[in-house]
C-alpha cells in the first residue's frame, strides 16, 4: 500500500518509516483495550460517536477502496482508523485504490455487512474525525489538513426492504387493508400475492397497506418489535403495492402499485416521533429553573389542574420532556434525555406554558405544544435531536 505526496504523488515512505515505528508500538499498547470499550460504550448510541479500531478488524472495503488511515495530516500509516457508529452502524472512512481526493465513507451492520457506501470528495488519508452536535455535522480530517464535511443525515443506514409473508402481517389500521400483488397489472394477469414488500427502518416494520374503500392511496404503517403500531400516513397516488425500491442518493423510498402508478417518500418520514403518556412520578430531574407542570387541559389552573402524566415526545433513542418554568414565563424548556436518563439536550420554546397535549404531523414533519389557554408552540422534527 502506498501513501502519496499531497503536492506531487510521490512516495513519502522513506520519510515517515521511523516516524511509524514509535506511533505503532505505542499503539498497540492501548490496542485492545481501546477495541473492548469503544464495542461497549457505542452499543447504543443516538449521537454518533467516534472510536479508534484497529485495521485489522476492518470489513472487507467496497470494490475499489482500501483502508489507509494515518496517525496524523501529513504522517505513517496508523494501525487503527476513527470510526464512526450511529445507530447500530459503523462507517470506515475508506480511501480510493486509484488515490482521488475524496472518501469512501462505507456502513456496516453489527454482522460486517454492507449496508452504505457513499463518495465524499475533498480529502484523503483520514487520520481524525470530529462530531459537531450543535451543526448535526461529522468532519474527516485527511492528509494536509483537508477536511469533508457531512450531515449526520447522510449516515443514517437506508432502509431495507423484505418480502414477509401476508399470513405474518399485523393487525392494519382500521380502514385498511392487506392486498400486496404479484405485479402492476392487478388484478388481471397479476394477483393478489403471498408476500408483502415490507420496509425495515429504525427498528421499525412499515407495510404498504390499501384502503378498504379501494382509494388511489395507503396507508404506511409502522410496527415495533412487538406488532404494536406506532405510525401510520396516508400517501396518495398508488395503491394494490407489488413493489418498493429504496433509493440511496436521494434518500427516498418508491411504491409501486396498480398500473405502475407510484408514490415516493423521503426515509424521514417513515419514522416519525411518538408521543408517550408518562406519569409525572417517572419524570427525570429538570434542569435547573424548570419544573414539570404538564396539565389535565388548556384551562388550567381550573377547571383544568395538575396532571398525573405529561406528553413525553420519544424520538430516536430520546424522551423529550416538556418542562415549564420556575418562574413561570410564557415559554417551555423542551430537554432531551436518553435511556439512562442522562441530560443530552434542551432548548427554550416560547409561545406556551403548563403543556397538556403534543401533536405529530408526518407530512410537515413538526412537533406542536400545546399549553395554557391552547397557546401553541411547534417545531420541526430536526430540532429534537441532541
Amino acid at each position: 500500500m502506498k501513501i502519496l505526496d499531497s503536492k506531487n504523488n510521490r512516495s513519502v515512505f522513506p520519510v515517515l518509516r521511523r516516524i511509524y515505528g514509535w506511533s505503532c508500538l505505542l499503539t498497540v499498547a492501548l490496542l485492545s483495550y481501546t477495541a473492548v470499550y469503544a464495542d461497549l460504550a457505542l452499543a447504543q448510541s443516538s449521537v454518533p460517536v467516534v472510536a479508534q479500531i484497529p485495521t485489522g478488524s476492518s470489513p472487507t472495503p467496497p470494490p475499489s477502496s482500501k483502508v489507509t488511515c494515518t496517525t496524523g495530516p501529513d504522517s505513517a500509516i496508523s494501525p487503527t482508523c476513527p470510526v464512526i457508529e450511529y445507530e447500530g452502524v459503523k462507517f470506515w472512512p475508506f480511501s480510493y485504490v486509484d488515490n482521488r481526493y475524496s472518501l469512501n465513507v462505507a456502513g456496516y451492520d453489527a454482522a460486517n455487512r454492507l449496508v452504505s457506501q457513499q463518495e465524499v470528495p475533498g480529502t484523503r488519508y483520514v487520520w481524525k474525525v470530529t462530531v459537531d452536535t450543535a451543526a448535526q455535522t461529522v468532519t474527516f480530517f485527511g492528509q494536509s489538513n483537508t477536511t469533508a464535511t457531512l450531515p449526520w443525515s447522510k449516515l443514517t443506514p437506508p432502509p431495507v426492504v423484505t418480502a414477509v409473508p401476508v399470513a405474518n402481517s399485523p393487525t392494519p389500521p382500521a380502514g385498511s387493508k392487506v392486498s400486496c400483488m404479484t405485479g402492476p397489472n392487478s388484478p388481471t394477469p397479476d394477483g393478489i400475492s403471498q408476500t408483502c414488500p415490507v420496509i425495515e427502518y429504525q427498528g421499525l416494520k412499515i407495510w404498504p397497506f390499501s384502503y378498504v374503500d379501494n382509494r388511489y392511496s395507503i396507508n404506511v404503517a409502522g410496527y415495533d418489535a412487538a406488532n404494536k403500531l406506532v405510525s401510520q400516513q396516508e400517501l396518495t397516488g398508488t395503491r394494490y403495492i407489488w413493489k418498493v425500491t429504496v433509493d440511496t442518493t436521494a434518500q427516498t423510498v418508491t411504491f409501486f402499485g396498480q398500473s405502475n402508478t407510484t408514490a415516493t417518500i423521503p426515509w424521514s418520514k417513515l419514522v416519525p416521533p411518538v408521543v408517550a403518556s408518562i406519569p409525572t412520578q417517572n419524570s427525570p430531574a429538570p434542569p435547573a429553573g424548570s419544573k414539570v407542570a404538564c396539565m389535565t387541559g388548556p384551562n388550567s389552573p381550573s377547571p383544568d389542574g395538575i396532571s398525573q402524566t405529561c406528553p413525553v415526545v420519544q424520538y430516536k433513542g430520546l424522551n423529550f420532556w416538556p418542562f415549564s418554568y420556575v418562574d413561570n414565563r410564557g415559554a417551555i424548556n423542551v430537554v432531551g434525555y436518553d435511556a439512562a436518563n442522562k441530560l443530552v439536550s434542551q432548548q427554550e420554546l416560547a409561545g406556551t406554558r403548563y403543556i397538556w397535549k403534543v401533536t405529530v404531523d408526518a407530512n410537515a414533519q413538526t412537533v406542536t405544544f400545546f399549553g395554557q389557554s391552547n397557546g401553541t408552540v411547534t417545531i420541526p422534527w430536526s430540532k429534537l435531536s441532541p
